[in-house]
């Protein structure tokens, strides 16, 4: 009776650590759900004005075409003011944006596989060579010098 009633105890004590551990160390995730609250809340407000996406000062009351021939971008009240941004959140302007080559896509879960393309050389290991061939006739049985570039001294024995 004694062992159900410590491990109960420590059973709530460990949850009630494990809820205060999950609100402390990543407070991010609770933070999205706000933020995903909010988005839903700005689509149904209508837009103040609608800016070119290559130039923010041509501004028109309408959707329609940039001079560029680009679709103009609806600007909203929460984004002037930016009173919906969250902490940490980072906003740049159309132009940057185009010209830091910013791509979006939806997010997905998957694994990371980084593909490396490398130039590699293949060489043989030339200590491991076992024939040699040289302009003389006869046989080499010691062999003292093992690769190119190899230290020798004058008047060494390279073979016999």
């Amino acid at each position: 009776m004694k062992t159900i009633k410590v491990a109960s105890i420590a059973l709530l004590v460990g949850g009630a650590l494990g809820f205060v551990a999950n609100q402390w160390l990543m407070p991010n995730l609770h933070m999205v759900e706000q933020s995903n609250a909010t988005e839903s809340n700005s689509s149904t407000t209508e837009p103040l004005y609608w800016v070119a996406p290559m130039d923010p000062n041509y501004q028109r009351d309408k959707p329609g075409k940039s001079p560029m021939g680009m679709d103009l971008i609806p600007v909203y009240a929460d984004e002037t003011n930016g009173s919906s941004q969250i902490e940490g959140t980072i906003k740049i302007s159309a132009a940057v944006e185009n010209n830091l080559g910013v791509k979006t896509a939806l997010v997905k879960e998957q694994p990371l596989q980084p593909v490396i393309d490398a130039v590699g050389y293949i060489a043989f290991d030339e200590s491991t060579l076992w024939q040699t061939n040289v302009r003389t006739n006869g046989w080499v049985e010691q062999l003292n010098v093992n690769a190119v570039g190899e230290k020798v001294t004058r008047g060494e024995v390279l073979f016999t």
